[in-house]
């Protein structure tokens, strides 16, 4: 068969499975359950692919249904950054038919990183950030995020999540408009008024964001040091564990940068965020073993929200 034909019916299968797993989403996911107990999976840099038969969608179908196996009392899924490898529609549409088909965490919220802002179905494609921000919008509404920018707030049981994204193609030089900046002030400041753990979600540490990294940083230690909550600020990028994974900038702001869920090991590394009585407990794990990783368990006690 020739690789156009292949390509084709490739693709024409994967749409036909996201139609059918679109209208047995609601069946599938489980509606947040009551109480003051929460717990979120934090994962990053997916790259999903568009053909269902690459090499790299067993290391995802096996992550995921280990997702769904052993983390089913999650309450949220975030997948901060670079969920697809060039925001291609089809990989957004594959990357949704794994979720549906193997994770019933009810609140999904992904985040649009440097190789979903680009577009391209190969290299030899001009990037095209006009289709990949649709494309990216498009796999927020399939997940309950319903946007008109790359930006959103979600409140999942009382907890906010704040994604910023990047506004223009990052090939290296990310650009977040002064209008992004001023809507992430305020939605942090009105975030950390409510005392409970604020999690900010942004694609490339804040060293990595460019030109938009002293400004970016001044609004998050502006609101560590005059609101309630501590904020977690999430990313990804670097593929790697190790000793930049985790810092503690203040009593409250926290910096947490996540492994690849792809590339990183066999894949399927990430952490759990969970609210333990005073205390969010963030627990890095092989989820396809469900085993937690040593030396990456930390602890951020939430009294310091009142001091």
């Amino acid at each position: 068969m020739i690789p156009t034909v292949r390509g084709f019916i490739s693709k024409l299968l994967t749409t036909v499975v996201l139609i059918l797993s679109l209208l047995l989403q609601t069946a599938r996911v489980l509606p947040l359950p009551d109480g003051s107990r929460f717990k979120a999976i934090l994962i990053s840099d997916v790259h999903a692919v568009a053909n269902p038969i690459h090499e790299r969608d067993d290391s995802l179908r096996r992550s995921f249904a280990a997702l769904g196996k052993y983390q089913s009392d999650a309450d949220a899924l975030v997948m901060a950054g670079d969920v697809t490898n060039s925001g291609d529609l089809f990989e957004y549409i594959h990357l949704n038919n794994f979720i549906n088909a193997y994770c019933r965490v009810p609140a999904r919220i992904p985040e649009m990183g440097n190789h979903d802002s680009w577009h391209h179905t190969d290299s030899h494609d001009p990037f095209d950030f006009r289709r990949a921000q649709t494309n990216y919008r498009t796999f927020c509404a399939w997940n309950g995020i319903f946007t008109d920018t790359v930006y959103y707030e979600k409140t999942v049981q009382g907890y906010a999540f704040i994604s910023v994204s990047v506004e223009d193609c990052d090939t290296g030089a990310p650009y977040i408009s002064d209008e992004q900046l001023r809507w992430a002030d305020g939605a942090l400041e009105e975030a950390c008024a409510t005392g409970r753990p604020v999690f900010f979600i942004c694609h490339k540490p804040i060293e990595s964001m460019g030109a938009h990294s002293e400004r970016l940083h001044g609004i998050l230690l502006k609101h560590s040091e005059t609101g309630k909550s501590p904020i977690l600020f999430i990313s990804g990028h670097y593929h790697r564990l190790g000793a930049d994974t985790y810092s503690v900038e203040n009593p409250r702001l926290m910096h947490l940068n996540l492994p690849s869920f792809l590339y990183t090991g066999e894949g399927g590394l990430g952490f759990t965020a969970e609210i333990a009585g005073e205390k969010l407990v963030l627990t890095g794990m092989d989820f396809r073993a469900n085993e937690a990783l040593d030396g990456y368990r930390y602890e951020i006690p939430l009294t310091a929200a009142d001091g």
